[in-house]
């Protein structure tokens, strides 16, 4: 009775092993994917945080430069009015 009954429904089993088969397909596609996309975010932000760290040691440097322009101006400045202080001098 039991081989007669499946025999019978035969149409109905093969679409539910169809439908089995086809449903862990697709979860296996899915988990794939989602792997694909969790290794592109972890590429992402490798590449982000590369660029923050640049954009940071680019910012220390523009500050050291800038700086640096501070204290050039300074001392241009202080060279400027020696210059003219010793010529009122030899003016006098």
């Amino acid at each position: 009775m039991g081989i007669e009954t499946l025999v019978a429904n035969a149409t109905e089993i093969s679409f539910a092993v169809l439908f089995v088969a086809l449903f862990a397909w697709v979860m296996k596609k899915n988990d794939e994917r989602e792997n694909r996309y969790l290794k592109r975010l972890d590429d992402k932000n490798k590449v982000i945080t590369e660029q923050q760290q640049f954009i940071s040691d680019q910012t220390k440097t523009m500050s050291e430069i800038s700086e640096t322009v501070k204290e050039t101006s300074n001392n241009v400045r202080e060279i400027t009015n020696e210059i003219h202080l010793i010529k009122e001098q030899i003016k006098k």
